[in-house]
């Protein structure tokens, strides 16, 4: 099972390894839909100044990022490498796949485009156009694509953070050249 020191080593590096990564893929993900946005949509309204603006509010939320991501490392991710391991499946692959479910199951639960709420409508800028989301309390074709788009981000993230998880904890179960 896990080894005396060598156990928690791997599982410290690994969870590390977990939380830090989807900060660095939000903020890939962020920075390519900023481009995009200003150089496809709005190249004349782009400035500098509200470019460092809005890296230092993504900047803020790196801190939440990284406690949300170690909470699911923690309570989801590990829990299901260790039965993967313990199965033989545990791998690049398997520990992806895994991170990308885990990273996208709260966003499915709790931004489900409900119809609970009749009279409600919702508009947002989308692709450099204002679409409509969500009309009479029903989702429209756009609503669904801006939560598939949601799946996709929070998946990527975790998709990264799992395969960092696996990555770290083989790379520190190898046996050092020195022993």
């Amino acid at each position: 099972m896990l080894r005396t020191g060598g156990g928690v080593r791997n599982i410290s590096a690994a969870l590390v390894a977990a939380a830090f990564v989807p900060i660095l893929v939000f903020l890939a993900v962020q920075a390519g839909s900023y481009a995009i946005h200003y150089a496809f949509f709005f190249p004349t309204s782009f400035s500098w100044s509200r470019a460092r603006d809005d890296l230092w509010q993504f900047l803020a939320l790196a801190p939440y990022i990284f406690i949300v991501a170690t909470g699911h490392a923690l309570a989801l991710g590990l829990p299901v490498f260790l039965w993967l391991r313990r199965r033989g499946k545990a791998n690049g692959w398997t520990s992806a796949l895994a991170g990308f479910v885990i990273g996208c199951l709260p966003m499915s639960v709790f931004g489900f485009p409900s119809r609970s709420q009749i009279n409600y409508s919702y508009s947002a800028n989308m692709w450099g156009r204002l679409r409509e989301l969500v009309v009479e309390g029903a989702p429209t074709l756009w609503g669904w694509v801006s939560y598939a788009e949601s799946l996709a981000t929070f998946g990527a993230c975790g998709a990264a953070a799992g395969l960092a998880f696996w990555l770290a904890w083989h790379h520190a179960d190898q046996p050092s050249s020195s022993d």
